[in-house]
């Protein structure tokens, strides 16, 4: 897969048609997100999923960045940025997030117990624009390879209409 045409076609433009009819508009909260993925706060990085469209196999959520958020501190005082690396496991998170409801074939969270994936690699992380205390930001990802084994995709922090962050990632399956 040539992931360096992906990047140049996303980096500027969003992954989702937030217009297209097979975006299923949904409201779930911190609570029902616990229910799919095994990552609680303070490693916790996904406030709500708002749109799940398994067409197109997308997915976007929200992310509101805490100015009492205690990374601030130490990154950096004088400058307050939210970490590069944090920003990934988002988009991570989400990306678990769609994996479980394009497993299960459905939009709605069911008790089947959580998604059991692991990140492998990043590829072409790009951290166009930085995201600083009260943001809120759109995380969105898509799907571009499921083997079975590993499952790959793009993911992107949309702020204020613009692509902040653009990554394509890979995850293996543990079943």
């Amino acid at each position: 897969m040539d992931y360096s045409s992906l990047i140049k076609q996303y980096k500027k433009k969003p992954l989702i048609d937030f217009e297209s009819p097979t975006l299923k508009r949904v409201n779930y909260q911190k609570n029902d997100i616990y229910k799919i993925i095994q990552n609680r706060d303070p490693f916790f990085f996904i406030d709500k999923i708002i749109g799940i469209d398994l067409t197109n196999k997308c997915i976007v959520g929200k992310k509101y960045i805490n100015e009492k958020d205690p990374v601030f501190k130490g990154h950096f005082p004088d400058f307050p940025v939210y970490p590069g690396v944090l920003q990934l496991e988002m988009i991570s998170e989400i990306f678990c997030c769609l994996y479980y409801f394009i497993s299960k074939d459905t939009t709605k969270i069911l008790d089947t117990g959580f998604v059991n994936l692991r990140a492998t690699r990043m590829h072409d992380a790009l951290l166009q624009h930085g995201l600083f205390p009260k943001d809120e930001v759109l995380i969105a990802t898509k799907v571009l390879e499921n083997n079975g084994l590993t499952f790959s995709g793009i993911g992107q922090i949309i702020k204020d209409e613009k692509i902040a962050v653009l990554v394509i990632g890979e995850f293996y399956i543990v079943e």
